[in-house]
């Protein structure tokens, strides 16, 4: 709930006006220089990476550490078995009481 982060939640119209101008400002930032500083800034705060993680894709279920974030946004996972890339699936990061169905 907004309410936990702000001593008076502000208005739906400044919430989606605030949306609105951070995803041009990122936009702005895709056209000119491409992903990359899109994707740097994401994995600086992205919760995922360094957590151990459970993945449900496609071609089986496993659990690694994620890793880093590719070129191409997907994300690195180091496994038992070397790091695999996941570009599309269900990633569930392991909290206190495990992972979560």
């Amino acid at each position: 709930s907004l309410a936990m982060f702000f001593s008076s939640v502000p208005a739906a119209e400044e919430i989606l006006c605030a949306v609105s101008e951070a995803l041009a400002a990122c936009l702005k930032l895709l056209r000119q220089c491409g992903a990359p500083p899109l994707l740097r800034s994401y994995a600086l705060r992205c919760a995922t990476l360094g957590k151990e993680v459970k993945v449900c894709g496609a071609a089986g279920d496993f659990i690694g550490t994620a890793q880093a974030l590719s070129d191409d946004g997907s994300l690195i996972v180091k496994t038992a078995d070397g790091p695999r890339t996941v570009h599309a699936g269900e990633v569930s990061v392991r909290g206190l009481y495990g992972y979560l169905p």
